[in-house]
């Protein structure tokens, strides 16, 4: 005879609210994690190692933009401002015709939902701006990044106005609904040469 456990109403509240507990104290520290050090690989580490974490998280990607002040910041009241980020997700919609065979009714790269893209946290030598969101689970994505086209002003005023370049203008990625943190996207005043 095998025997099933049916727990107590109040076993059931308890299991429920420290579940709770858990998902809060999570949500608050991922937000002071953002706020403060942003190091990627870090909150990688930090979401990996709890299951709670895991489903809160799992299925976002974040990224930064990281810059030396002596590069200037955009001209705007936020740092973020100075920068475009969108996002695409890659859709194969077919079906099949009436002679059995497939018909492709679209497939390339489709808008994907506006990240959310806010100033991080100034150190004395750089200036950041991060950004996340959640992509499709079952679509590969792609990031891209550009400059707004805002002016830039420079902590000091030099005879020359920099030129600025970005390390990459984006990645593309498959996230399988996992969490997901892109490399540093860099500004520098010279171009950068990939092989």
């Amino acid at each position: 005879m095998t025997q099933t456990y049916s727990p107590k109403p109040s076993e059931t509240l308890e299991h429920h609210h420290s579940d709770l507990e858990a998902r809060d104290q999570a949500l608050d520290t991922f937000g002071d994690l953002v706020k403060t050090s942003f190091n990627l690989r870090e909150v990688e580490k930090w979401v990996g190692s709890s299951l709670v974490r895991e489903s809160l998280f799992d299925d976002m990607v974040v990224g930064q933009i990281r810059w030396p002040r002596s590069l200037g910041r955009p001209d705007t009241p936020n740092l973020s401002d100075g920068f475009v980020i969108t996002t695409k997700l890659w859709v194969d919609i077919w079906h099949i015709g009436i002679d059995g065979s497939i018909v492709e009714d679209l497939r390339g790269w489709a808008p994907g939902i506006a990240p959310d893209v806010r100033d991080g946290l100034s150190t004395a030598d750089h200036h950041s701006v991060h950004y996340l969101f959640h992509p499709p689970v079952d679509n590969d994505g792609e990031v891209e990044v550009k400059f707004s086209g805002v002016p830039w002003r420079l902590q000091v005023r030099s005879g020359n106005p920099k030129r600025r370049f970005l390390s990459s203008h984006g990645f593309q990625f498959f996230s399988d609904g996992h969490f997901l943190a892109l490399p540093d996207i860099t500004i520098d005043s010279q171009p950068f040469f990939h092989p």
